[in-house]
């Protein structure tokens, strides 16, 4: 309790002997909370009630060597700001993970960065290694779901929280996923996703690759779906186009391939490395695509000959995707 004439300056010293007895010598700063969206410094040399200060108004002592990006400005922004946000494992779409008090208008690296750390708090080390904040990708749940969306959130400069929640099922809090990804979003900035499906013991097991954003060497992109999901001993891998288990067309190692191209079949789920089992000594050597290049001046193409590719895929250990000439398709 003070007296409206005693001086803003002792109203300040007697404070901090009470409030901060062990930070005697350091320097303070003093401000007003006028109101949560306003906060001012107010003047010191004056009288409390010179500085329209009375019953009830708030004054806030900030140590002014303190070592903290947290002010008194940012924490009043950040106490307006608040929103909570639910966060779910998309491995595990159903169940909480955690819950984090975030700054609505946080970017997306930095929910990132907090959804990081606090998976390290949780789970220090995962399989003997940290989170990396940049191999994580965040999912917005479906209106009215608590399901995540066909596709992960743009990440950009401009995509806030504010952006990416939206008002939950019910009366809960806002809810977000998270996805654990084998790549460094960054490097989405020059180059795109590429979802292809490789057939392995009857199911199709789902591959995501980088690749750039103009065309693709077919043997290159082989190479980076062979890391994913290698290919037995005597088997080759084939990138082909195939839909309702027949092949249409099989992409030679020594293509270029535009990425809309691959794109568009990318989307439609009918993108397929597929792997063959090639007798030795046919046209179509062992590894990852075609190993050798055509003779430029040969009339004769390997895929061309009798028992060649189509013989290859017929030969496929994966029966439930079948080749062109018992389905009528092309290649």
């Amino acid at each position: 309790l003070y007296r409206r004439g005693e001086r803003l300056e002792r109203v300040v010293a007697l404070a901090r002997k009470e409030l901060m007895p062990e930070l005697e010598g350091e320097e303070v700063e003093v401000y007003e909370e006028v109101k949560p969206d306003r906060i001012e410094l107010p003047c010191m040399d004056v009288s409390l009630r010179q500085a329209e200060l009375q019953s009830g108004d708030i004054l806030v002592l900030q140590v002014r060597s303190a070592e903290t990006e947290l002010t008194c400005r940012a924490y009043y922004d950040f106490l307006r700001h608040k929103v909570t946000v639910r966060f779910r494992d998309k491995a595990d779409p159903s169940v909480d993970k955690f819950s984090l008090d975030l700054h609505s208008q946080s970017h997306y690296d930095q929910v990132l960065k907090a959804v990081a750390a606090e998976l390290a708090a949780r789970e220090p080390a995962k399989g003997g290694r940290a989170w990396n904040p940049f191999r994580l990708q965040l999912w917005r749940p479906m209106a009215h779901t608590e399901s995540p969306e066909h596709k992960p959130a743009n990440r950009s400069a401009n995509v806030m929280l504010d952006d990416l929640i939206q008002p939950a099922v019910g009366d809960g809090p806002f809810l977000l996923f998270f996805e654990e990804v084998s790549f460094d979003i960054k490097d989405l900035e020059t180059q795109q996703l590429l979802h292809v499906k490789c057939p392995y013991a009857g199911k199709d097991k789902a591959v995501t690759v980088l690749v750039p954003r103009q065309s693709v060497a077919v043997r290159d992109l082989l190479v980076r779906i062979r890391d994913h999901c290698p290919p037995p001993t005597g088997a080759v891998l084939f990138l082909c186009h195939a839909k309702h288990s027949a092949i249409f067309r099989v992409y030679r190692g020594a293509e270029t391939v535009g990425f809309q191209e691959l794109g568009r079949m990318s989307e439609a789920d009918c993108l397929f490395a597929m792997m063959a089992h090639v007798p030795p000594g046919d046209a179509l050597l062992e590894g990852d695509g075609w190993e050798e290049e055509v003779d430029a001046d040969s009339d004769s193409d390997p895929l061309d000959e009798d028992g060649g590719l189509d013989g290859a895929i017929e030969e496929a250990t994966f029966p439930h995707v079948a080749s062109p000439s018992s389905e009528g398709g092309g290649t």
